[in-house]
């Protein structure tokens, strides 16, 4: 568009009117794509996160129950591994001479049992002797007291009415008596002897309790086995967790 402007000599020019320039900017269609695509975004970083933080609750819940089972299955070979031990200086030529027999014991027999009632009703029982100066420790980790004349020690491990799984350590004089608590929430602890009847340092066979008292073979006992079932740390609807561990009797000489 142009403009005539006229002198007062009646000289015209021409001047060309300056055009305005149309403003732009972002439409609702493009905002309404970029917060779309903003939210998917949020939604995809969120659901990631949100995996991440369950893997690694899962992860830390795997590393305590493991950490529980190795911890449970070191006492349980505790138990079973300081069968029968004596002082060196006890020796007299018949091994495991200085176990006396009574309450529910035969001379020199120094790991016994019971079948119970119940999937978790076994009871083992086991028998060492120390006196000062011997470095064996009981199913809690501990140093049972000791003085220079030896004593004899009974360990006992069991499922209370709560499903705890115990251990119980007691002088055969009656005075000391410790409790420890070896894992909760047990559904099953099964026990089984492997059984070396021609002595040539191999299981013959396993048995429970009954049938080794009814064979008068706990002399030839080579292995203890357990069989376990644990509830504790696992999500509500999960199977128990399972496990079976054999030890072998150390002193059996």
């Amino acid at each position: 568009m142009r403009r005539v402007s006229c002198a007062m000599t009646g000289a015209c020019r021409h001047t060309a009117m300056p055009t305005q320039r149309r403003a732009r900017g972002h439409s609702l269609i493009s905002l309404l794509v970029g917060m779309t695509v903003g939210l998917v975004v949020m939604g995809v970083l969120f659901g990631i996160f949100v995996s991440m933080k369950t893997s690694f609750r899962e992860q830390s819940r795997l590393t305590r129950l493991a950490s529980a089972e190795t911890r449970l299955m070191d006492r349980l070979s505790q138990v079973v591994q300081t069968a029968g031990f004596y002082p060196y200086r006890e020796y007299n030529g018949v091994p495991r001479g200085g176990f006396e027999g009574g309450a529910g014991w035969q001379p020199r027999q120094v790991i016994a049992g019971e079948n119970g009632t119940g999937a978790a009703g076994n009871i083992l029982r086991t028998r060492f002797r120390i006196q000062r100066g011997e470095t064996v420790r009981d199913c809690g980790g501990d140093r049972p007291p000791a003085a220079d004349t030896p004593a004899t020690y009974l360990q006992t491990v069991s499922v209370s009415a709560a499903g705890v799984l115990e251990c119980v350590v007691e002088s055969a004089d009656g005075t000391h008596r410790q409790t420890y608590a070896l894992a909760e929430s047990i559904l099953r602890f099964a026990v089984t002897y492997g059984v070396d009847q021609d002595a040539d340092g191999g299981v013959d066979r396993y048995l429970d309790a009954a049938a080794v008292t009814a064979a008068a073979s706990w002399d030839a006992v080579a292995t203890v086995r357990f069989d376990l079932a644990l509830a504790k740390g696992l999500p509500q609807g999960t199977s128990p967790e399972a496990l079976t561990q054999v030890i072998r009797v150390a002193y059996r000489d």
